[in-house]
């Protein structure tokens, strides 16, 4: 087997004693999957259709899976935020971020009506409109990202600063400290 990091999750395999099924776990530990199963309950979770309340007595362990999950590090997690945001940006799309790395972020939209379902939405003075998704409808990225959205509808009519997000998002993909360089906003 390959050399395990801190990061990295274990396929651990559990087998049903009722239905002969089996049960494969992603987990850091032996004991972090027996919990799950412990906290499983209704059908059987290797797929037999007999009810079990009680993982004692109706599974077994039987190994673990040659697999090994890599979990990519957070500074990994930011790197491919970055990367794929900057694609998004050439590309044409506008991006806004949760946390403030020096791009637009969602706290800058002014008057923004929040429509429900972590939807947000904008009228324009051109009466073109925007929008913009929030919370855990966005990306999810590390910090100081958080997440990030699409800018959609009228972007370059609320004046979306494009070349100087593409300008920022290289600055940072090439090794930029300077992460918490403030966006005075638009709109």
């Amino acid at each position: 087997m390959e050399k395990l990091e801190k990061s990295d999750k274990l396929e651990f395999v559990f087998g049903c004693t009722k239905c002969g099924g089996q049960v494969h776990i992603q987990a850091e530990s032996r004991e972090q999957a027996e919990n799950w199963l412990r906290a499983q309950s209704g059908f059987c979770p290797a797929g037999g259709n007999h009810v079990e309340l009680s993982f004692e007595g109706c599974f077994e362990y039987v190994g673990i899976s040659p697999k090994v999950h890599k979990i990519p590090s957070k500074q990994e997690r930011f790197k491919a935020a970055i990367t794929k945001m900057l694609e998004e940006v050439k590309n044409g799309r506008a991006v806004l971020t949760a946390g403030n790395i020096g791009i637009p972020t969602i706290h800058n939209i002014k008057n923004a009506r929040h429509c429900g379902f972590g939807f947000f939405e904008v009228t324009l003075p051109n009466g073109n409109t925007i929008n913009f998704d929030a919370g855990g409808a966005m990306h999810q990225a590390p910090e100081p990202i958080y997440g990030w959205t699409y800018l959609r509808g009228d972007a370059k009519g609320w004046g979306y600063p494009y070349e100087r997000v593409i300008k920022r998002l290289t600055e940072i993909s090439k090794g930029a400290t300077d992460l918490k360089e403030g966006f005075d906003g638009l709109g």
